[in-house]
């Protein structure tokens, strides 16, 4: 969609979701158990952050979370979403 079509849409009152861009490429990090752990972008979509209700997803909550709680380390169980919180951390508080 183009930026005329989607500010119409919003004038127009359409629900609508805000998503995070999946960059290109891939993310890797180093699992204690698994080892090095590499996530090919390619195969991820858009992640919805804030739901067409106007609350954030679990993920977006998550992360804000962590950060605001200065965590440091997070032991997770084997989640499909990793790759998102590494980026979405990285997208809003790492320059």
């Amino acid at each position: 969609m183009g930026k005329a079509e989607v500010e119409e849409r919003i004038e127009r009152g359409d629900p609508y979701v805000i998503r995070m861009l999946v960059p290109h490429g891939t993310t890797e990090f180093k699992d204690i158990i698994h080892g090095k752990v590499v996530f090919n972008h390619n195969v991820i979509d858009d992640q919805v952050l804030m739901k067409s209700d106007g609350y954030p997803t679990y993920h977006l909550a998550n992360v804000v979370d962590d950060y605001l709680m200065k965590i440091s380390h997070v032991i997770r169980g084997e989640v499909s979403f990793t790759f998102f919180m590494i980026n979405l951390g990285m997208a809003f508080f790492h320059s």
